[in-house]
């Protein structure tokens, strides 16, 4: 039930089928190598939610590429908007799909930049009452042991192997073989000279300045389907839990009746 493509009367129908849940495919708008699509990340996560609502039915919200993607305005392509309006505008957004009448989103992240972006937002939505609770999954990229299992290539940070097969599955035309690197690019590690749990922003920078950090060499639409289905299968157990979820919503209801002191201190 994709949310661009109901009328309105089918509509209504989604919010009671879905059981008012919805989800938000996040991806970005960033160089992935010099052979697959700028907007790998939000393609393949919007395909995999569609494919996955089929089968445990959400109403999947539109295309949404505007998330934190700083570390990549020196590649061009890139789309990085203001730190304010991005916060704002994704809470806009929630606002107005739960003024539609929804009372769970999930925020489906496609992009490994949004690691502290998403999070961060998810605590921002504290600060005032809501009448939605907000919920943050990725796709699964999270599960490297089985993942490891259809993979030939030893690392996949970004573009390697399992986003180039995505691409290549989805549409042909998203992977362009034959701009593939004839070697994987790997680490250039250009802050070993700082202790690894010290943070700074220049981090990716630092290892991968050209987007591209694994071996896609392998890649192949064969592999794309069988990511493409263990990625679908993650996101319907991460539907299903949501929409089975009753603790969340009574709790955010209790935090909220709470935070509101009558001037006692």
């Amino acid at each position: 039930m994709q949310w661009e493509r109901l009328n309105q009367k089918d509509f209504k129908k989604a919010l009671i089928k879905s059981k008012r849940v919805c989800v938000i495919p996040v991806g970005v708008l960033e160089k992935h190598g010099s052979h697959a699509a700028i907007g790998t990340d939000l393609l393949a996560v919007r395909a995999i939610a569609c494919a996955a609502a089929k089968i445990e039915p959400v109403v999947v919200f539109p295309e949404y590429y505007f998330s934190q993607i700083y570390e990549a305005r020196h590649q061009i392509g890139t789309i990085a908007i203001k730190p304010e309006l991005l916060l704002k505008l994704l809470e806009n957004v929630c606002d107005e799909i739960a003024r539609n009448g929804f009372l769970k989103i999930i925020l489906l992240n496609g992009h490994g930049g949004n690691r502290h972006f998403l999070p961060f937002f998810c605590q921002t939505l504290l600060s005032q009452k809501k009448s939605y609770m907000v919920y943050l999954a990725d796709m699964g990229f999270d599960r490297q042991k089985e993942l490891k299992e259809i993979m030939d290539s030893d690392e996949d940070m970004h573009a390697g192997e399992i986003e180039s097969s995505l691409m290549a599955f989805l549409d042909e035309s998203l992977f362009k073989r034959e701009y593939v690197p004839s070697k994987p690019s790997l680490s250039l590690n250009r802050m070993k000279d700082l202790n690894s749990n010290i943070y700074t922003a220049i981090w990716w920078y630092s290892m991968f300045p050209m987007h591209y950090g694994g071996d896609a060499r392998s890649a192949s639409s064969q592999k794309g389907k069988k990511f493409f289905e263990f990625f679908t299968n993650h996101v319907v157990q991460v539907f299903r839990s949501v929409k089975k979820n009753k603790t969340g919503p009574l709790l955010l209801k209790e935090f909220y009746s709470k935070t509101n002191h009558g001037g006692l201190i």
